[in-house]
């Protein structure tokens, strides 16, 4: 089901960028418009929000470090989304002792990473490639 979602996301995703591929001025919302269409997909695959998300700018080469604390016993599933101007968004988490549990970094904008255990996770974000920088991007928590 995982290879399923993924696909069905990064459709979302790819999507999303083609409807707004425009100037930054008008690119307001487009996160929040990928989130609701993510939100969805999640839904129809038996995932509720976390209430969980962060959204921010970053310019290219540049990383954010954020913190998560799971619950055991569930899958999470963390998706990244970001506007047109963004190449490469990737999404790293380790545990609180340090040990990478999870990561995305394929070369595209739709960073989507699923976690099975519980605990304090440090998440970072980073904009590997954001062709008009600085880029906008979201990154968004579901659980199983």
């Amino acid at each position: 089901m995982n290879a399923r979602l993924t696909l069905v996301l990064a459709a979302i995703a790819t999507g999303g960028a083609v409807l707004c591929a425009a100037p930054a001025a008008a690119q307001t919302r487009v996160v929040d418009r990928l989130f609701d269409k993510a939100d969805g997909v999640y839904g129809e695959h038996g995932y509720a929000r976390l209430g969980w998300e962060r959204q921010s700018i970053l310019r290219n080469g540049a990383e954010q470090i954020f913190t998560i604390t799971l619950t055991g016993g569930a899958e999470y599933s963390l998706i990244g989304v970001c506007d047109a101007d963004c190449e490469n968004l990737d999404i790293y988490v380790t545990d609180d002792r340090g040990v990478e549990v999870t990561r995305d970094d394929q070369p595209d904008d739709y960073p989507v990473v699923y976690i099975k255990h519980g605990g304090t996770m440090t998440i970072r974000v980073v904009m590997k490639g954001c062709a008009d920088s600085p880029c906008e991007y979201g990154i968004k928590a579901y659980k199983m």
